[in-house]
């Protein structure tokens, strides 16, 4: 097992009170939010990217997206007010946000 060294060590309450915390504070996981289907802008990620760096892929469309404001979907935090059950346990959050 690696050893975790971000600030919040969540060895301490294991994976379902991460997924909890991740999914109220809109935070991205592999395989969920981070896959070919959800492009940087989506999944939240817009502070890591360098819009005066060139040549890297996918650089024109995100540049187009930012600049025409066209971002169609966000990934955001989420809280219920009641407990929430999954559905045959898939743990897939998708909130479309309007314009």
């Amino acid at each position: 097992m690696q050893e975790y060294k971000g600030v919040y060590n969540f060895n301490l309450v294991g994976e379902e009170v991460y997924n909890i915390y991740r999914v109220e504070y809109g935070i991205p996981i592999s395989l969920n939010e981070l896959n070919d289907e959800f492009n940087p802008l989506e999944a939240g990620l817009e502070e890591y990217i360098d819009f005066n760096k060139g040549c890297y892929i996918g650089q024109e469309v995100i540049a187009r997206l930012q600049t025409y404001n066209k971002i169609q979907r966000k990934l955001v935090g989420l809280k219920f007010r009641e407990p929430f059950t999954f559905n045959n346990g898939i743990q897939r959050f998708i909130v479309m946000e309007k314009k």
